[in-house]
């Protein structure tokens, strides 16, 4: 069921809105499942064809750059890197690449 809504409405309501409004209402249904699918489904399916695409999923684990034992080991190794004997030849061969 549409139905058509008609109103005035003022400057103070909406900002630079004035004058004569339509608004066109429709009916929806909520909580019917059964016309749409669930998540579920769609990321099977959406693996699926990726699967047929060749790939396959993988799962990696990286360090966590926000934990106080990362920040430590980062700075000790960064300032073994900068006070090694061969530290000019290294940052020179990272800004080559």
């Amino acid at each position: 069921m549409v139905e058509a809504l008609s109103f005035k409405v003022d400057s103070g309501s909406f900002g630079k809105v004035q004058g004569d409004v339509s608004l066109q209402l429709t009916e929806v249904d909520v909580g019917v499942r059964s016309r749409s699918k669930s998540s579920r489904k769609k990321v099977r399916a959406h693996r699926k064809r990726l699967r047929q695409q060749g790939l396959r999923p993988i799962q990696i684990w990286v360090p966590d750059m926000c934990s106080p034992s990362f920040v430590v080991e980062a700075r000790r190794q960064s300032l073994a890197v900068a006070q090694s004997p061969h530290a000019k030849q290294d940052q020179d061969f990272i800004d080559a690449v």
